[in-house]
């Protein structure tokens, strides 16, 4: 039976608000997120910082079960509906800051499409040589839109998917930087959250690629610029890190000794699993549980009950990513 889990939650909205649904990214509803909340409190988990976990691997002291909220890539809705629920209860949670979104310089990619879906009634988008016509107009016609052409974006080079984008947005006349403010927070934002001694800001990297897919020298350049850039942000330079690219991404050996390398104490992927004894000697590669919205899931994954070993990993659903 595992120890203790990590839990991975991305964007909190209401699911009508969102295009997301059923991809890596979907947004977690923030009633099941305050449902799950209760259900750790009521099964008397200990929800605990990073650094705490941490700790406790390391010295094993691990006669009591716990979690660790996590929320990747800094959205403005940590700082509106994540924060005032867990400042009630008093409990910590961890935010992994994306430094290339940060003051609505650019946009992730699965939300430059959701912007265009929702500010379109059509759209022609430009793959190649191939040309494929979007009819967008209820709600049910953006959602499975945003559904096919999130699987088919997610298959092109980072290059290539980019630049479709861009153009599509100049095309369409959508303000991308109007949509940044919506959605993600800015550096002075992210200063005010980490004055809040519940919540711990850790690094993303740049948040764009899987460092796996840059070089040596581009990933450490990327994880260093991130940690310098939110140590001048928040006061304090990040500790704990998540690999970038989520489930989809590949953590390979030499990702984890740049994290070593760099500094970093604590190192999560999106590799689905509770947290085991054993991982006091990975702690630079621990996995988490992705919050998909499912109560019977949730129930199981907090339980930690009927888990497998290290490396396994657990059926609870896609990770996010």
């Amino acid at each position: 039976m595992g120890c203790g889990a990590i839990f991975m939650i991305h964007r909190v909205s209401p699911p009508e608000r969102c295009l997301t649904s059923g991809t890596p990214v979907s947004a977690t509803d923030p009633g099941m997120l305050e449902e799950m909340v209760s259900l750790v409190v009521a099964l008397k988990l200990d929800v605990i910082s990073l650094a705490e976990m941490q700790r406790r691997l390391m010295a094993g002291d691990l006669s009591r079960r716990f979690v660790c909220f996590t929320f990747d890539g800094a959205y403005r809705s940590v700082r509106d509906s994540v924060l005032p629920l867990f400042r009630k209860r008093g409990l910590p949670f961890a935010v992994y800051a994306a430094t290339d979104f940060l003051d609505g310089d650019s946009l992730p990619w699965w939300l430059s499409l959701e912007v265009l879906l929702k500010e379109c009634d059509k759209l022609s988008l430009e793959f190649g040589p191939d040309r494929e016509e979007i009819r967008c107009r209820s709600y049910a016609e953006k959602q499975e839109a945003y559904a096919r052409l999130y699987r088919r974006l997610a298959k092109l080079e980072r290059s290539a998917r980019v630049t479709l984008l861009e153009a599509a947005l100049k095309k369409y006349g959508v303000d991308h930087q109007a949509a940044a403010a919506r959605e993600l927070l800015s550096r002075d934002e992210l200063n005010t959250l980490a004055q809040s001694s519940l919540v711990t800001i850790g690094s993303q990297g740049g948040g764009g690629e899987p460092l796996s897919e840059l070089s040596y020298d581009r990933a450490r350049q990327s994880v260093e610029q991130s940690l310098d850039c939110l140590e001048a942000a928040s006061g304090a330079r990040p500790r704990h890190f998540a690999y970038p690219g989520g489930a989809r991404a590949k953590v390979t050996a030499r990702d984890v000794r740049i994290a070593r390398d760099l500094g970093l104490e604590t190192a999560v992927t999106g590799i689905e699993g509770a947290l085991w004894p054993e991982h006091s000697h990975e702690m630079l590669a621990l996995p988490r549980i992705a919050h998909d919205n499912d109560p019977a899931i949730l129930a199981r994954a907090l339980m930690l009950s009927g888990g497998s070993s290290p490396g396994a990993g657990l059926s609870l659903g896609s990770a996010s990513g």
